[in-house]
């Protein structure tokens, strides 16, 4: 493996919360980690996920479907 620098690589996904699994989300990672450029050389830094929420009743009968929320007080 080279020791020069490589530019910084970047990938956001958004999946559908629908008949999810777990083998589903690693083929996702490992198709990313192979375009990164190696599936064995641990470049990964940053793995970040966030879980969606179902809607407050009155949220939810507005058409919204999923909520994900900041910073805002219960």
């Amino acid at each position: 493996m080279s020791l020069a620098p490589k530019g910084m690589k970047a990938a956001h996904v958004t999946f559908n919360p629908n008949d999810q699994t777990a083998d589903h989300i690693q083929e996702v990672v490992k198709y990313l980690l192979g375009k990164a450029g190696c599936l064995a050389c641990g470049r990964v830094a940053l793995l970040n996920i966030e879980f969606l929420g179902d809607p407050e009743r009155e949220l939810a009968q507005a058409g919204v479907i999923s909520v994900s929320e900041v910073g805002f007080g219960r």
